[in-house]
């Protein structure tokens, strides 16, 4: 058909030619939306209310105004199940944290509680901890700190107050000690180091000039022994043991340090004993005995720990060798009561004795016996003797 372009349309609106000559008028709507319709026509699409949005709805549907579904988040924590919502509120809680907004960020201040692992302390300083710190107890810990501090703990052991820190006060504490020193004699009696032990036996202790060192100063050895003993202990004259020690006073600590070079065998045979005896002979024959014994033939060639109080015995037979070439400090600590005996051997406990420990008076004492064979000289050697006790009793 022939489109003629002369127009003389009455209708107000939008004109509308169909492309094969019909024409027609689409009214509009103040404030709607056009779109394309069937044979090239116009539709209106309503304006909706305020905040909605133009939606599809789909290729085969005019499109509409609608109201945009409400959109969220969930935020899923360790426990308590996903929070979901379009907008949410961090709190601290018990914490002693808060959280404060500006813009898009969100900032966590404050100082964390104890009770949350913090330390509910504002620090103004640097914390560093290597490695682990354990407290156990109800007890409260406090450290006062006056200025820059600088502390090395020990490994181990437990840490003293000042008032528990021994001074030299002996009207409350027995305070021994010797290093042997010296060695006196005159005509056939024989003074060992400061204490004045007395040099008991067949034979004369003499100066160890092989060990003795910047360690150990001031070190006593045997003679070569074919026969008999050799003994020290406290002299009251008359070479007679000064019996003064009484245990279960107070806690009382005895060592002995000596050092083994060679060891007893079946052909050059000795016993070695120490410790605080009322006769001086080894544990295992002493009438009032607690202290340390070693010998070939005696518990395989293993430390043995003993007691005695009037001739009855407590015998502990530990499983730790003997050896050769080391220094040892043999203690025993007899606790106050006086009815309980620790041995302990370069400071590992070998024993524990809880009977027949003696109640009269004991000197210290050190004490070889020669079995068989011969005993080299420079065998086994004395550095020093220690001992302390608390006298409660006083």
């Amino acid at each position: 058909m022939t489109t003629n372009n002369a127009l003389n349309i009455t209708s107000s609106g939008i004109v509308n030619y169909n492309g094969t000559g019909s024409f027609s008028a689409i009214t509009v709507t103040q404030y709607n939306t056009l779109v394309g319709g069937t044979s090239n026509s116009i539709s209106n699409i309503a304006t909706g209310n305020s905040g909605q949005v133009l939606t599809s709805n789909g290729n085969a549907a005019n499109p509409s105004y609608q109201t945009l579904p409400s959109s969220s988040i969930s935020i899923t924590g360790n426990t308590g199940g996903a929070l979901t919502g379009t907008s949410f509120t961090f709190t601290g809680g018990t914490t002693g944290l808060t959280f404060s907004g500006s813009g898009t960020t969100e900032t966590l201040t404050g100082t964390l509680a104890a009770a949350n692992g913090g330390t509910g302390v504002a620090n103004s300083s640097t914390i560093t901890i290597g490695g682990n710190v354990i407290f156990s107890g109800a007890s409260t810990f406090t450290g006062t700190l006056t200025g820059d501090t600088s502390v090395t703990f020990p490994t181990s052991g437990t840490l003293a107050t000042t008032s528990q820190l021994s001074s030299f006060s002996p009207n409350s504490v027995l305070q021994l000690f010797d290093d042997f020193a010296s060695i006196y004699s005159i005509s056939s009696y024989y003074s060992v180091g400061q204490l004045f032990w007395y040099n008991a036996g067949n034979y004369a202790w003499i100066t160890d000039t092989t060990n003795s060192s910047k360690a150990h100063p001031g070190v006593i050895t045997n003679p070569a022994m074919t026969a008999n003993t050799l003994v020290l202990f406290f002299d009251i004259g008359n070479q007679a043991l000064a019996k003064q020690i009484y245990l279960g006073g107070g806690i009382t600590s005895v060592s002995w340090v000596f050092y083994i070079t060679n060891l007893s065998n079946g052909t050059n045979t000795y016993t070695l004993s120490c410790g605080l005896s009322d006769t001086s002979s080894i544990v295992g024959s002493a009438t009032n005995a607690v202290g340390f014994t070693y010998g070939s033939a005696l518990n395989s060639g293993n430390w043995q720990c003993g007691t005695a109080s009037a001739n009855t015995r407590t015998n502990s037979n530990t499983s730790t060798a003997v050896t050769s070439g080391t220094w040892y400090n043999a203690n025993i600590t007899i606790n106050a009561a006086g009815n309980s005996a620790v041995f302990t051997l370069n400071g590992v406990t070998l024993a524990t004795i809880v009977t027949n420990i003696p109640t009269t008076g004991l000197s210290p004492y050190f004490y070889i016996d020669w079995i068989a064979g011969t005993i080299a000289a420079g065998s086994i050697s004395v550095d020093l003797f220690y001992m302390t006790q608390n006298l409660t009793a006083r």
